[in-house]
């Protein structure tokens, strides 16, 4: 399947609630970090999908997906644990009030 060479496109795709899985599971894949993140803030995307951006370098794509209500708890878990962020980044790229997960995953 190829998609629209606008990028606009691509990310009204990416965040839409009726784009169907095939559809994201390509958009997880663009080079635009913005249409991941829309990838992984999307709460329609299947779970492989969050678990496999969860893995991005991408310190935003990541915090989208810590965001999406679907996430499992492990995943969050592990998120938590990225040893390449300071304190500090995790304040700059976490909502305020969200952090309070972290300090129960870590006792």
């Amino acid at each position: 399947m190829e998609l629209d060479s606008n990028i606009n496109v691509r990310r009204n795709l990416a965040q839409h609630s009726s784009t169907s899985q095939e559809v994201l599971r390509i958009l997880a894949q663009d080079q635009d970090k913005y249409t991941r993140m829309w990838v992984a803030s999307n709460p329609s995307t299947e779970v492989d999908v969050l678990i496999a951006l969860s893995k991005a370098k991408n310190i935003d794509v990541r915090s989208a997906v810590a965001e999406n209500p679907k996430l499992p708890i492990e995943i969050i878990e592990d998120l938590s644990c990225w040893p390449q962020m300071t304190a500090e980044e995790w304040r700059s790229v976490m909502p305020n009030g969200a952090t309070g997960w972290i300090k129960v995953a870590h006792g």
